[in-house]
């Protein structure tokens, strides 16, 4: 993926003119090509860590029709796999620290009648993203019971859904 601005732009350039140096150009063509198939070869031997797959298959065998989720604060891929609904709108950590950097938003969610059914934490502390997560660990605490630990994710479940 990024080598293809590169190359668009040399692709660009090249169509406008005729190449002063023919040979540089296809040599930059024959380079981008190779260089991309070696990426493609690399991750079809090594592909890469999709530490979420864990829960994706947890919540697939568990989560029924109609039950919400939110993902805590990375790995929406998890809801879209799932499509569970979300009822709360940031799900990436620059959208959080954005527009819900005290996690008012967040709280409210997890304190409302129609709080998620599931939550998933990507991380065991939001300390490192100076975010205070205390309000939010509290009405996890009080309204959730944690169903698993999956690598660095843990997954609780509405303690009224048993």
């Amino acid at each position: 993926m990024a080598l293809v601005p590169g190359v668009v732009l040399l692709a660009a350039t090249a169509a406008q003119r005729p190449p002063a140096a023919p040979r540089l150009v296809g040599g930059a063509f024959g380079f981008a090509g190779v260089s991309t198939l070696a990426v493609i070869g690399w991750l079809g031997i090594h592909p890469i860590d999709r530490p979420e797959e864990p829960v994706i298959a947890y919540l697939d065998r568990r989560a029924a029709p109609g039950d919400t989720a939110i993902v805590a604060f990375g790995g929406a891929n998890v809801l879209r796999e799932l499509e569970l609904d979300c009822p709360y709108p940031y799900l990436w950590s620059l959208p959080v620290r954005v527009r819900d950097p005290d996690l008012s938003t967040l709280h409210e969610v997890l304190a409302s009648p129609e709080r998620p059914t599931w939550v998933v934490v990507s991380d065991p502390s939001m300390e490192p993203w100076g975010l205070d997560f205390s309000d939010a660990q509290r009405e996890l605490d009080n309204s959730y019971t944690p169903a698993t630990d999956l690598g660095r994710f843990t997954v609780y479940r509405r303690a009224s859904d048993g």
